[in-house]
Protein backbone atom coordinates (compact mmCIF):
# COMPACT_ATOMS: atom_id res chain seq x y z
CA UNK A 1 0.00 0.00 0.00
CA UNK A 2 0.91 3.20 -0.55
CA UNK A 3 0.20 6.10 1.09
CA UNK A 4 0.80 9.75 -0.59
CA UNK A 5 0.65 12.86 1.63
CA UNK A 6 0.00 16.98 0.36
CA UNK A 7 -1.24 20.24 1.81
CA UNK A 8 -3.86 22.17 1.10
CA UNK A 9 -6.88 24.33 2.59
CA UNK A 10 -10.05 23.44 3.94
CA UNK A 11 -13.37 24.89 1.86
CA UNK A 12 -16.00 23.66 3.00
CA UNK A 13 -17.39 21.05 5.00
CA UNK A 14 -20.39 18.27 4.86
CA UNK A 15 -21.89 15.61 6.69
CA UNK A 16 -22.49 12.90 4.67
CA UNK A 17 -21.81 9.03 3.80
CA UNK A 18 -18.21 8.64 2.13
CA UNK A 19 -18.64 7.64 -1.52
CA UNK A 20 -16.47 4.68 -0.72
CA UNK A 21 -18.35 3.60 2.47
CA UNK A 22 -19.87 0.05 3.05
CA UNK A 23 -23.83 -0.01 3.03
CA UNK A 24 -25.08 0.87 5.86
CA UNK A 25 -22.24 2.98 7.19
CA UNK A 26 -22.84 6.23 9.67
CA UNK A 27 -22.00 9.68 8.24
CA UNK A 28 -19.15 11.31 9.01
CA UNK A 29 -17.89 14.98 8.30
CA UNK A 30 -16.21 15.56 5.05
CA UNK A 31 -14.04 18.34 4.15
CA UNK A 32 -13.84 20.11 0.90
CA UNK A 33 -9.82 20.94 0.46
CA UNK A 34 -8.23 22.44 -2.34
CA UNK A 35 -4.70 21.47 -2.99
CA UNK A 36 -2.28 22.82 -5.72
CA UNK A 37 -5.62 23.96 -7.34
CA UNK A 38 -7.65 20.93 -6.92
CA UNK A 39 -10.62 20.50 -4.36
CA UNK A 40 -10.79 17.55 -3.18
CA UNK A 41 -13.16 15.57 -0.62
CA UNK A 42 -11.70 13.93 2.39
CA UNK A 43 -13.28 12.57 5.25
CA UNK A 44 -11.97 14.29 8.22
CA UNK A 45 -9.95 12.02 10.60
CA UNK A 46 -10.92 12.52 14.48
CA UNK A 47 -10.42 11.43 17.11
CA UNK A 48 -12.63 8.77 19.01
CA UNK A 49 -15.14 11.06 21.07
CA UNK A 50 -14.64 14.07 19.36
CA UNK A 51 -16.37 16.50 16.71
CA UNK A 52 -14.08 19.22 15.06
CA UNK A 53 -15.59 21.37 12.06
CA UNK A 54 -12.78 23.37 10.98
CA UNK A 55 -13.24 26.72 9.51
CA UNK A 56 -12.66 27.35 5.22
CA UNK A 57 -8.97 28.59 5.33
CA UNK A 58 -7.53 26.69 8.03
CA UNK A 59 -4.79 24.38 6.84
CA UNK A 60 -5.26 20.68 6.05
CA UNK A 61 -3.58 17.11 5.05
CA UNK A 62 -4.38 15.27 2.62
CA UNK A 63 -3.76 11.46 2.98
CA UNK A 64 -4.72 9.49 -0.48
CA UNK A 65 -3.82 5.28 0.34
CA UNK A 66 -4.00 3.41 -3.19
CA UNK A 67 -6.25 6.20 -4.58
CA UNK A 68 -9.07 4.72 -3.21
CA UNK A 69 -9.54 6.36 -0.10
CA UNK A 70 -8.84 10.05 0.40
CA UNK A 71 -8.51 11.14 4.23
CA UNK A 72 -7.89 14.94 6.26
CA UNK A 73 -6.34 15.82 9.18
CA UNK A 74 -6.86 19.92 9.76
CA UNK A 75 -5.55 22.11 12.10
CA UNK A 76 -5.82 25.30 14.17
CA UNK A 77 -2.76 27.43 13.30
CA UNK A 78 -4.46 30.26 14.99
CA UNK A 79 -3.77 29.16 18.64
CA UNK A 80 -0.51 27.91 19.60
CA UNK A 81 0.10 24.91 21.90
CA UNK A 82 -0.07 25.44 25.85
CA UNK A 83 -0.75 22.28 27.99
CA UNK A 84 1.97 20.51 29.02
CA UNK A 85 2.75 16.69 28.72
CA UNK A 86 -0.09 14.24 29.88
CA UNK A 87 -2.44 17.25 29.65
CA UNK A 88 -5.57 17.94 27.15
CA UNK A 89 -7.43 21.34 26.21
CA UNK A 90 -10.65 21.33 24.15
CA UNK A 91 -11.85 24.51 23.01
CA UNK A 92 -14.13 26.18 20.79
CA UNK A 93 -13.13 29.24 18.45
CA UNK A 94 -13.93 31.79 16.33
CA UNK A 95 -13.19 32.06 12.49
CA UNK A 96 -10.35 34.48 14.03
CA UNK A 97 -8.83 31.99 16.09
CA UNK A 98 -10.27 33.50 19.51
CA UNK A 99 -10.98 30.88 22.11
CA UNK A 100 -14.46 31.37 23.44
CA UNK A 101 -14.78 28.23 25.81
CA UNK A 102 -12.84 25.05 26.90
CA UNK A 103 -12.38 22.39 28.92
CA UNK A 104 -8.92 21.56 30.18
CA UNK A 105 -8.01 18.68 32.15
CA UNK A 106 -4.47 19.01 33.90
CA UNK A 107 -1.79 16.62 34.37
CA UNK A 108 -2.51 16.76 38.27
CA UNK A 109 -5.78 16.01 37.67
CA UNK A 110 -7.91 19.21 38.34
CA UNK A 111 -9.95 20.39 35.56
CA UNK A 112 -11.15 23.73 34.40
CA UNK A 113 -14.30 24.92 32.73
CA UNK A 114 -14.53 28.38 31.35
CA UNK A 115 -15.52 30.60 28.89
CA UNK A 116 -13.81 34.36 27.71
CA UNK A 117 -15.52 35.81 30.68
CA UNK A 118 -15.69 33.27 33.93
CA UNK A 119 -14.49 29.47 34.80
CA UNK A 120 -17.29 27.52 36.49
CA UNK A 121 -15.78 27.80 39.62
CA UNK A 122 -15.82 31.25 39.75
CA UNK A 123 -19.56 31.57 38.73
CA UNK A 124 -19.96 28.42 41.87
CA UNK A 125 -18.56 30.67 44.06
CA UNK A 126 -20.20 33.83 42.85
CA UNK A 127 -23.77 31.50 43.12
CA UNK A 128 -22.47 30.69 46.85
CA UNK A 129 -22.02 34.11 47.69
CA UNK A 130 -25.13 35.11 46.27
CA UNK A 131 -26.98 32.51 48.03
CA UNK A 132 -25.10 33.01 51.40
CA UNK A 133 -26.17 36.97 50.85
CA UNK A 134 -29.75 36.50 49.98
CA UNK A 135 -29.83 34.05 53.40
CA UNK A 136 -28.17 36.74 55.54
CA UNK A 137 -30.30 39.84 53.96
CA UNK A 138 -33.58 37.70 54.49
CA UNK A 139 -32.77 37.56 58.85
CA UNK A 140 -31.19 33.91 57.87
CA UNK A 141 -34.37 32.70 57.30
CA UNK A 142 -34.64 29.79 54.36
CA UNK A 143 -35.33 31.07 51.00
CA UNK A 144 -37.92 29.27 48.98
CA UNK A 145 -36.35 26.82 46.14
CA UNK A 146 -37.76 29.33 43.21
CA UNK A 147 -35.99 32.08 43.97
CA UNK A 148 -32.53 30.02 44.62
CA UNK A 149 -33.07 28.07 41.05
CA UNK A 150 -33.67 32.07 40.08
CA UNK A 151 -29.81 32.96 41.39
CA UNK A 152 -28.71 29.87 40.16
CA UNK A 153 -29.88 30.33 36.40
CA UNK A 154 -28.89 34.01 36.39
CA UNK A 155 -25.33 33.20 38.25
CA UNK A 156 -24.38 30.46 35.55
CA UNK A 157 -26.35 31.63 32.66
CA UNK A 158 -23.87 32.93 30.29
CA UNK A 159 -21.37 30.19 31.12
CA UNK A 160 -23.65 26.97 30.74
CA UNK A 161 -26.55 26.10 28.59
Amino acid sequence: MSIRARHGKVTATTIEVPFNAKSGATAQRMLQVNSSGAAQKAQLIRGSGEDFNPFPGEHAFLFEFDASYLAALATDNNNAPTVAQGERKIYAYDSSGTQLGYIYLKSDGKITIANQTENLLTALVNLITGILAMTTSNGGTMIDSSTLVGVAKSQLQGLLE
